[in-house]
């Protein structure tokens, strides 16, 4: 699946091998954001929009889209749930800040074009920036998130700030341009990865989030290119 310059969702078709684009009428202003396949399946695609809205495409038959319809434009999105998808995005008008929430993608109101979806999940001390750089740890229920040069971490269960010392502190003093989590070699517990200017720092955390037990590794530097 490839996002491409003229506001296109192309992909490779897997029955054919034929090069073929998902139609982008009725999508506000046509321009797509964000992509991401629905967890366990390899036919349904959930694309955010420069618009207010999340198009939920069965690939299918993608000409017939049901949606999620949000306040602004969809920056992030992460399928994190069978039915379960988290949006983020900056906001439009007075919404400046944008705004990230958990949606359930069995109650849509696609034939209400005046409403929003009402999110199952909300983070209202989040405050979503324009490229952020945002992370999802399924096995713990975590996202980690760019916030005004800090990362910070949250609970998508409930939507609540989970306050890591270690994390709380760092401070880069520029913008964070990529953060991923993995679980290296010999560990058992994922890490989070975070990029910022010429540097790459790991961060290690214990078995219980919500407890603060975890331990910050010494910032691995990347190479100057």
């Amino acid at each position: 699946m490839v996002l491409t310059h003229d506001e296109k969702l192309r992909y490779l078709d897997r029955r054919d091998g034929s090069n073929k684009y998902i139609p982008n009428k009725h999508l506000n202003d046509g321009s797509y954001l964000s992509v991401d396949f629905k967890m366990n399946s390899c036919d349904v695609l959930l694309a955010g929009t420069m618009g207010n809205m999340v198009k939920i495409f069965d690939m299918r038959k993608p000409r017939g889209a049901p949606w999620i319809r949000r306040k602004g434009r969809t920056n992030y999105v992460k399928s994190i749930s069978e039915h379960h998808v988290l949006a983020a995005g900056m906001g439009q008008g007075n919404e400046a800040h944008g705004d990230m929430s958990v949606y359930d993608l069995r109650f849509l109101r696609q034939n209400d074009p005046a409403g929003v979806n009402d999110p199952l999940v909300r983070f209202p001390a989040h405050e979503y920036m324009q490229g952020a750089a945002c992370a999802v740890q399924l096995d713990r229920g975590i996202v980690a998130v760019h916030e005004h040069t800090r990362m910070k971490l949250y609970s998508l269960r409930s939507g609540r700030r989970i306050t890591c010392p270690a994390i709380d502190k760092f401070a880069p003093g520029c913008t964070i341009s990529g953060a991923v989590w993995a679980t290296m070699p010999n560990e058992q517990n994922p890490s989070l990865f975070v990029a910022a200017r010429n540097a790459i720092t790991k961060f290690s955390f214990g078995n219980n989030f919500d407890e603060d037990v975890f331990a910050t590794s010494e910032p691995t530097r990347s190479r100057k290119g």
